[in-house]
């Protein structure tokens, strides 16, 4: 959008109103807009864009090297829950809440990937580890599509020494179903 000054603004014929927003006399207006902050919410991948940097550190002469830069984007590090929907991070809780009573040891989102074949990946939603050292995979669906449930039963019957399961939430709780048979059983 095109910013222009108030005598721009006059001379196209545009008046401007003791609230401060500027109307044309046959009814086109033209308001203020003011720049939203909202928070971004979860689920939306949210980058930082880093500024760039003074290195300053002092080469052999003594003399200040503040030329170098870091550039680039790089995630938030520190929130796990960047770029889960509403129901990853709802079942988030649970695994903190199973962390917490010491049911289980550590959780992951999204931190390993299956290779099923040629091209044909697995990213589970999450990685959790048991405080024995066993290993679970949680996918939680609000909708299964079939691509979706056959990548999660291949990787199941590949990778049978790990545990799979689906998660639905339905009717105000959590309903949780094993997938494929592990060798741990």
């Amino acid at each position: 959008m095109n910013a222009f000054t108030e005598q721009q603004l006059v001379e196209r014929g545009f008046v401007k109103s003791a609230d401060g927003n500027w109307s044309k006399p046959n009814g086109g207006t033209v308001e203020k807009r003011k720049a939203s902050k909202q928070a971004p919410q979860y689920g939306q991948k949210r980058l930082l864009t880093p500024k760039p940097m003074r290195d300053s550190t002092k080469d052999a002469k003594g003399d200040s090297r503040g030329d170098s830069t870091i550039e680039g984007r790089a995630s938030v590090l520190d929130d796990p829950r960047r770029d889960m929907n509403k129901l990853e991070a709802s079942f988030a809780d649970v695994l903190d809440s199973r962390k917490a009573n010491g049911e289980i040891a550590l959780w992951k989102y999204e931190s390993i990937k299956f290779i099923l074949a040629d091209r044909t990946t697995y990213t589970p939603d999450f990685f959790v580890m048991l405080p024995d050292g066993r290993i679970e995979f949680y996918e939680t669906k609000g909708f299964m599509r079939d691509d979706a449930n056959v990548k999660l039963k291949v990787a199941a019957s590949m990778f049978c020494m790990f545990r799979f399961y689906l998660v639905k939430y339905d009717k105000k709780q959590w309903k949780i179903t094993k997938v494929g048979k592990s060798s741990k059983d």
